[in-house]
């Protein structure tokens, strides 16, 4: 469970890091060739239509659902290695010799 609490806001954090970082550098990269984006959609053969509304979300809609789905199955796997790791440990048995009880 530690492990689960540690890891998923480090890797959280480097994804967001990782993404902000390779738009920063694409952004540097384009505005050093010069390009107007106008001039580009407008020669461009064949240019994808701009996105409506009911289109942008149904998008934000999927998104938020694979991100619930994505902490759903992320806890059920946590809770799946709680349960085997409590299923699967070794219980110490303490036998007295004199009386034969075992006490757990």
């Amino acid at each position: 469970m530690l492990v689960f609490l540690l890891a998923v806001p480090l890797i959280l954090f480097l994804a967001t890091a990782g993404v902000g970082g390779l738009v920063g550098a694409l952004g540097n990269y384009a505005s050093g060739l010069n390009i107007d984006p106008a001039q580009v959609q407008q020669q461009a053969p064949g240019a994808a239509p701009q996105a409506t509304p009911e289109q942008v979300g149904r998008a934000a809609e999927n998104a938020r659902n694979g991100a619930w789905s994505t902490l759903l199955a992320l806890g059920l796997g946590t809770l799946a290695s709680w349960l085997g790791g409590m299923l699967g440990t070794r219980r110490a048995l303490e036998v007295e010799r004199q009386t034969g009880n075992v006490h757990s």
